[in-house]
Order: structure tokens, then sequence, then C-alpha cells
């Protein structure tokens, strides 16, 4: 608290954004758009197989 007011301390990562259609089904690493597919960047799963 300073001078009678709360303060927040910014958030060490921002999950802004972030949802669970952007997320592995596999291992909820990070997917990315390639070529016309999603693939995740962490275990290798895609959504053209």
């Amino acid at each position: 608290m300073i001078d009678g007011a709360v303060v927040h301390s910014p958030a060490t990562e921002s999950l802004e954004g972030d949802s669970p259609r952007d997320r592995c089904p596999e291992c909820v690493g990070p997917l990315v758009h390639r070529d016309g597919c999603v693939a995740c960047t962490a275990c290798g799963y895609s959504s053209c197989g």
C-alpha cells in the first residue's frame, strides 16, 4: 500500500489471448498455425494428421 492506495505488481506471465483452443489437446503445449494446419511446438501434434 502506498499513500493509502493498494498497488498490485504486474504479473510475471500474461495469459491474455491464451485460451484452451490455443493449447494442444495432447500435451497442453502452444499451438501454431502452419500450412493450413494447427501444430504443437512441444509434442508434434498436428490437426492434419
